[in-house]
């Protein structure tokens, strides 16, 4: 497991206890029904002060030293609106609604917290993150009894088609400035990449939509990792690849090939990814690959 996969699942990990633990707050008023919600606000944050007291003490000249009036004021604003006042409407809306509508309601904030928490440079588009996720809920929705089956299987057996679950714009080459530019406020450069060396390596080898192959490309940190099958049509054989490459300092998105020449007679960002991608199609096609797909399923 590489360091990035290895974060990303402590990541997931403690999001999913992070998750279970803020669950218990739902519990609390019925497991005390006869407190009122400012007894229990009161009991949660002395008992929380109490053990942050005990943490910060032996750190408590060199943390306060780097806090000014501000800082005090906004640590004072933030623990009244986000813990007292929150917990405090919290119970009141388990007496009166009930665990589950409380819960429902609240659970709401978490969602709009995922959704803008996409725009962040190092989250994966919601291009690939919502089809997998609302074609797993709705195949789980079906229930047991349902004729419909499902087998989970991870890119290294089954990698995706290649460009699947990418979205595209495409504009006439004489479209307004305007259009152009907003909706180049909509293109997400590792996706690009990602997309430009999976259809490079269709391309490498000759292949169309009917081909049995499948490429997937994700960017990690500084490198690209590369996934990608060739799959016999009676399913007796297949040809595999898994590669990982350095981005050179992110050379890709900044001079195309990374090669003076080509960026100094201005290649396109996306060189460099074309390359890589030809690249993974000729070692595919010296292990064989020509003979696996055939000249109809390349048409």
């Amino acid at each position: 497991m590489s360091l990035i996969q290895s974060q990303r699942f402590w990541g997931v990990a403690s999001g999913l206890a992070a998750g279970a633990l803020w669950g218990l707050v739902f519990l609390a008023p019925k497991i005390a029904p006869e407190a009122s919600p400012m007894m229990l606000t009161a009991g949660r944050y002395l008992a929380y002060g109490l053990i942050a007291a005990l943490l910060i003490a032996p750190r408590w000249r060199r943390v306060t030293a780097a806090l000014d009036w501000k800082a005090w004021r906004a640590l004072a604003w933030l623990s009244l609106a986000g813990n007292i006042v929150y917990f405090v409407v919290l119970v009141v809306s388990v007496h009166f609604a009930g665990v589950g509508a409380s819960a429902l309601i609240v659970g709401m904030v978490p969602v709009v917290v995922a959704l803008w928490g996409l725009k962040d440079k190092d989250s994966p588009p919601l291009t690939r993150v919502a089809p997998p996720i609302l074609a797993a809920a709705g195949l789980s929705r079906l229930g047991a009894k349902s004729p419909l089956r499902r087998e989970e299987l991870g890119l290294a057996e089954w990698p995706t088609a290649p460009g699947q679950g990418s979205l595209a714009v495409e504009t006439r080459a004489d479209a307004p400035e305007e259009l152009l530019a907003a909706l180049a406020g909509l293109d997400d450069t590792d996706t690009r990449l990602a997309i430009t060396v999976e259809r490079a390596i269709l391309q490498g080898l000759d292949a169309g939509c009917q081909a049995p192959m499948a490429a997937h490309a994700v960017v990690e940190g500084s490198s690209i990792r590369v996934r990608t099958v060739v799959y016999a049509a009676d399913g007796g054989r297949r040809i595999g690849l898994d590669v990982t490459e350095d981005l050179n300092g992110e050379y890709i998105r900044r001079n195309g090939s990374g090669n003076g020449a080509d960026a100094a007679d201005g290649a396109d960002p996306m060189h460099a990814a074309r390359e890589l991608g030809f690249t993974v199609a000729r070692r595919l096609l010296d292990q064989g690959a020509a003979g696996l797909v055939s000249r109809e399923q390349s048409s």
